[in-house]
């Protein structure tokens, strides 16, 4: 004890750690052995240490797991009174209480759990820890349902329905198309299926833990192809023969699986199943079959042949059937005399409009000549006729004689060709000249009348008319008209013509002057 003044004495004393009170006396004693003791005096010891909180290890456990928060390692100078627990769960915030605390997470994930603890002086300290959760659940993988479709058609996949407790990070498509494997790695992709038949579609999907699962699909392709029917080629039998009709030209791209043969027998219709049926035909005539073929989806087309039975020839019946067969081609070879008449007739009838007026036109164009001794005989004449006579004609007409032509075509049937001036030779049979050098038709055509007057000289006085000379002819062609005028042949037409009236004074009659 120290004594600081008279009568005052103080001591020093170290409580513990974990003291709350504290109660003491004095005892006072002198050397005499007298004492006294004072009056216990009881004092609080105030707790102003903060406990120390520990909440453990980190812990890392599988979904559905029990786990054990454990304090136990949490200490006070004094003692704690409480151990709160507490995170976020599901979006929710837990608390729990006690030292150790057993609870079962489900969830994946990773949480953060906080230890306070708290001693009877209100002092407090905190803790935490991690707890990690381990996906262990797998996600769900909808690929859909199944879907049909006709050839060539696209077909989108939708994988949007999966789900997963976390998060779904990959989805993988997978389908066999063509003996190839075939992945797309999307949430929706599409292919085009231009192959019929039945596909199926794997849809695999993974979280973010390396979980996965994984669905099926099917795509049932229709096939829209239509086969194509090949009955064959037509054919013709005898009455009493067997036909094996053969449809396996036919084909399909999947496959025909149904053959139809249809015709018309003896007023019965007969049906006839498979590729290669048979049938006898007794009975004469033209029959027509029908093939129908069809696939599996129903797709059908159709072909046609014909099958000619002939009759068979008895002894008994071989006059009936040269009777028969006479009628058969009598009417026959009538309907083809007729058909083939009809365009015949219009040919004709076409050819008669377009060639006879270029006929008339060419025959206009040429001038028959006579190389006979009566015509020099008459061109004598002609040219011996007296100037008074000559000048008494005042109107000398110029044509071409197209009625002495015809008359006299068969008895002297030459005719001059006025491209190359020869002689062209009348065909009776033909009725037409025909110029050898030319190898052309040569036609007679009639020319205008062409009127020339000539005044008579005023000193000659008209003079009677004359008697015609014997050896004249009267009403001649070649001496002169009814109307008393001379018909000529024009020289710029014929090369063998009369020289003109009007330059008979020259010629005085000589013939020498006419053309040959």
């Amino acid at each position: 004890m120290i004594i600081l003044e008279e009568n005052i004495w103080f001591r020093t004393i170290a409580l513990p750690e974990n003291a709350t009170f504290f109660n003491y006396s004095f005892f006072i004693n002198d050397t005499t052995n007298n004492n006294i003791i004072t009056d216990t005096l009881n004092y609080t010891v105030v707790d102003n240490d903060n406990p120390a909180a520990n909440a453990g290890e980190d812990i890392a456990i599988d979904q559905h797991e029990n786990i054990l928060f454990n304090g136990t390692s949490s200490n006070d100078n004094v003692g704690i009174i409480n151990y709160t627990w507490s995170f976020f769960y599901d979006e929710y915030k837990l608390v729990l209480y006690g030292k150790e605390v057993a609870i079962t997470l489900d969830s994946a994930g990773e949480y953060n759990v906080t230890l306070k603890i708290f001693d009877e002086a209100g002092n407090w300290n905190s803790d935490y820890l991690i707890v990690t959760v381990r996906d262990i659940t797998p996600p769900v993988a909808v690929a859909g349902d199944d879907i049909v479709i006709d050839q060539g058609q696209l077909v989108s996949f939708n994988g949007s329905v999966s789900y997963d407790n976390v998060l779904v990070v990959n989805y993988t498509w997978t389908l066999i198309f063509d003996d190839i494997e075939k992945n797309f790695y999307s949430l929706a992709p599409s292919f085009t299926f231009d192959e019929p038949g039945t596909y199926h579609i794997k849809l695999n999907i993974t979280d973010s833990a390396g979980n996965w699962h994984s669905d099926h699909l099917n795509v049932t392709v229709r096939d829209s192809t239509f086969p194509v029917a090949k009955a064959g080629e037509d054919i013709t039998i005898d009455e009493g023969d067997t036909v094996v009709l053969n449809g396996t030209e036919s084909e399909d791209n999947v496959g025909i699986i149904i053959h139809t043969w249809s015709f018309l027998y003896n007023n019965s219709n007969v049906l006839l199943y498979g590729p290669i049926p048979s049938f006898v035909f007794n009975i004469p005539g033209n029959y027509t079959i029908d093939l129908k073929v069809r696939d599996k989806e129903g797709n059908g087309a159709a072909d046609t042949l014909n099958i000619v039975v002939i009759a068979a020839l008895l002894p008994n019946d071989d006059d009936d059937t040269d009777d028969d067969t006479s009628e058969q081609n009598a009417t026959t070879s009538s309907q083809l005399l007729f058909w083939i008449a009809i365009p015949l007739i219009i040919f004709a009838l076409i050819v008669g409009v377009l060639i006879v007026p270029i006929i008339i036109k060419r025959k206009r164009k040429n001038i028959l000549f006579v190389p006979d001794t009566e015509a020099t005989d008459k061109a004598e004449r002609a040219a011996t006729l007296t100037p008074v006579r000559k000048t008494r004609q005042k109107v000398v007409r110029r044509r071409v004689v197209t009625k002495i032509v015809k008359r006299r075509m068969l008895e002297f049937p030459s005719l001059i060709c006025p491209t190359c001036d020869q002689f062209a030779q009348y065909y009776a049979e033909y009725d037409c000249f025909w110029c050898e050098v030319c190898q052309d038709y040569v036609s007679p055509e009639e020319e205008s009348t062409e009127e020339i007057n000539i005044e008579p000289p005023e000193d000659v006085d008209e003079l009677p008319k004359e008697e015609v000379p014997s050896g004249v002819v009267e009403n001649d062609p070649f001496s002169s008209t009814s109307d008393g005028s001379t018909e000529i042949l024009p020289e710029s037409e014929n090369p063998l013509s009369l020289p003109d009236l009007e330059s008979s004074e020259s010629t005085d009659g000589d013939l020498s002057s006419l053309k040959q």
